[in-house]
């Protein structure tokens, strides 16, 4: 379906319009979705090109969909494209709007995710943290962003077998989970 409205879209509005750009990025997404990365990456490469055609590469919605794209080149595993894209974003926003706002955060989440992946522990502990931080501050501790990258980190934690500190970050979240429902 998504592929039919982005058709259209760009018959009416052009291939680089705000709305035909978003309904490429949701077809991208799409096919992420269904594990065919590799088509994926290419839709996200053209939404990449369309954005920075319209809005330069100094904007959020630019950055953002470099941190689609990477998300891909992850469940490819080409990390080091997965990392430069991850960087580039980071660098966008933390330049243009400072490092304590949820798309840096965002985009920490998701350097953990990759370095998890990559076998880098250590990095993908400090990631996950400088995100936990962020989004504890911005959005509390029971947002549902925050009990994400919580849970991120209790998991490599298990990883590092470092099970007490997993299990506390667990049982925080459980905590805050039960909190949220009453």
């Amino acid at each position: 379906m998504f592929r039919e409205v982005y058709e259209a879209y760009c018959v009416v509005h052009g291939e680089h319009h705000t709305s035909t750009l978003n309904t490429l990025i949701n077809l991208a997404t799409t096919y992420r979705d269904l594990q065919e990365n590799e088509k994926a990456v290419e839709l996200y490469e053209k939404a990449i090109t369309g954005r920075k055609a319209t809005e330069g590469d100094q904007r959020v919605n630019y950055a953002m969909v470099k941190g689609m794209a990477a998300a891909a080149y992850r469940d490819l595993d080409d990390f080091e494209k997965a990392y430069a894209y991850l960087k580039e974003s980071y660098l966008v926003i933390a330049v243009n709007h400072g490092e304590d706002n949820l798309a840096a955060s965002n985009v920490l989440n998701s350097m953990g995710v990759l370095y998890k992946k990559w076998g880098k522990p250590d990095r993908a502990q400090d990631a996950y943290e400088r995100a936990l931080k962020v989004r504890t501050e911005l959005v509390g501790e029971d947002h549902p962003d925050s009990v994400a990258t919580r849970h991120n980190l209790a998991e490599l934690f298990i990883e590092m077998n470092k099970p007490d500190r997993a299990k506390e970050l667990f049982d925080l979240n459980v905590e805050l989970m039960k909190k949220r429902e009453e």
